[in-house]
């Protein structure tokens, strides 16, 4: 049964990532407490992150053959920002409550939708890039995305996507590929951080065929069971990005993040 949760888990992380741009955080995280139910919260989160860097680098591969990335330079201002929010996040994740944090990004996210939607939608330069000039804005969003995603396991997607397109107007065609980037690298950090701080409380936790591949916090089997099904749906995800319009994309994005902030609240 393992198996097929976590690989029906992968082909939703997937398709949620490559399409709308957040890493999945949402679904990975009460699908591992439901596999895992004396699970803590370092353990579900550093797999969350593992689960993330595979499918955002899957992501990444599949836009770049689809020669989506317009300008690679962009992604690493926001993979830097992303890079040191999600070491300041790790260092921090263990004095916040969840809780509360969440509920926080939700107000933030609420504010950002009603800007999108009553904002007019940017189109870009011809090549679907934005402006220049925006190097250091790139770096401070990608810095609140990788903590975000240190933090709560999220990914950073759920903060990126708002921020790029209320703050910075970044055309929604490209909103995707600049979410996938930054939930990389703030997730790779993160990973790196979880792995080499194992807790003892873990021993309870896993079991059976998981426990010779559990490293620190991360356990490499669930990890790749998950990203298994992600290798999939991702390419139709990225197949379907280049179908729909700006303005589909647009009201797909605002939909879901209406749905995430009703889930930050009540559940």
């Amino acid at each position: 049964m393992d198996f097929i949760y976590t690989t029906l888990l992968g082909l939703g992380v997937g398709f949620v990532s490559s399409f709308f741009g957040v890493g999945g955080g949402s679904l990975i995280v009460p699908v591992l407490y439901m596999i895992f139910p004396q699970a803590i919260g370092p353990f579900v989160i550093a797999n969350s992150l593992g689960v993330i860097v595979f499918s955002t680098s899957i992501n990444l591969y599949n836009f770049n053959r689809k020669k989506m990335i317009s300008r690679w330079s962009y992604l690493v201002y926001m993979a830097l920002g992303a890079g040191i929010g999600g070491l300041t996040g790790s260092f921090l994740v263990h004095l916040f409550s969840t809780i509360v944090l969440k509920r926080i990004f939700a107000v933030l996210i609420m504010v950002s939708i009603m800007k999108i939607l009553l904002g007019k939608s940017h189109k870009g330069n011809a090549d679907g890039s934005f402006s220049d000039g925006k190097e250091i804005p790139l770096v401070l969003v990608g810095l609140a995305g990788g903590l975000v995603a240190a933090l709560t396991g999220l990914g950073g997607g759920i903060i990126l996507i708002p921020l790029l397109a209320s703050v910075l107007r970044v055309p929604f065609t490209q909103i995707t590929i600049f979410s996938n980037a930054g939930m990389l690298a703030g997730s790779i950090v993160g990973v790196a951080f979880h792995a080499f701080h194992f807790t003892p409380t873990l021993a309870p936790i896993v079991s059976g065929h998981f426990v010779p591949f559990q490293f620190g916090q991360l356990n490499f089997l669930l990890i790749g069971m998950i990203s298994f099904g992600a290798i999939f749906s991702s390419r139709f995800g990225v197949w379907l990005s280049t179908r729909v319009g700006e303005s589909v994309k647009k009201w797909s994005i605002c939909f879901l993040l209406i749905l995430v902030v009703i889930k930050m609240f009540f559940f």
